[in-house]
């Protein structure tokens, strides 16, 4: 059984609040489902019965976010797409954690998960201050997130994370994150949404280029 979390890099207009980004593009999706099945749902989850409409619903991602004035454009920190997107993708019985009790495991398990989905965030070197809002699903981060402060406060760069658990009914970017991390998990898992995963794998954040900018996860 596959572990899998993705992130979703954008970088908001600045009057935008996390409740507005990728809203327009979260609404295409939606229309996308009550076109194919009827019925219009009130928030994107990737399940069983998604599968197989991802492939569409990532096609749409990447092409609507085109669109998508909540987001500023390419070229500050990466070239031609308006997201990015990053993803973690662990075997949780093979995982091992030295001198960790049992009951923590799946706390450092997402704490492992959100250092690889922040690792071009980690890995920068430019010398302009940057300051990143990390928006994680729901408050079963929130230990998580503790772990990795302290192991992150140990590098040096000048990147300044800005952490937050939220409803992903509320925040747009969480539900278009639960629909990749779906898609990644499926792939792995049994081979199934092929087109829809090389289509993100296509957008995938290696690297950030040395440029002053707001982004958010």
């Amino acid at each position: 059984m596959t572990f899998a979390a993705s992130a979703i890099y954008c970088l908001p207009n600045y009057r935008e609040c996390a409740h507005n980004i990728l809203g327009r593009t979260l609404e295409q999706l939606k229309d996308f489902l009550e076109t194919e099945t009827g019925k219009r749902p009130d928030e994107l989850h990737f399940s069983e019965g998604s599968k197989r409409y991802a492939a569409g619903l990532c096609e749409i991602l990447t092409s609507q976010s085109h669109h998508d004035y909540s987001i500023r454009g390419p070229g500050v920190l990466w070239e031609r797409d308006r997201i990015k997107n990053s993803h973690a993708i662990f075997t949780p019985a093979i995982e091992y954690f030295k001198d960790i009790p049992r009951p923590d495991f799946g706390n450092h398990l997402r704490a492992k998960a959100i250092g690889m989905l922040l690792r071009p965030l980690i890995i920068y070197d430019g010398e302009s201050d940057m300051h990143v809002d990390v928006i994680l699903d729901d408050d079963i981060w929130m230990k998580s997130i503790d772990i990795i402060k302290k192991q992150l406060g140990q590098i040096n760069n000048h990147v300044r994370f800005n952490y937050s658990c939220q409803k992903s009914n509320k925040i747009p970017g969480l539900q278009i994150a639960d629909l990749c991390a779906g898609v990644v998990r499926s792939y792995h898992d049994k081979g199934v949404c092929e087109d829809a995963y090389h289509n993100i794998a296509q957008h995938i954040l290696h690297r950030l280029t040395a440029n002053t900018a707001q982004t958010q996860l």
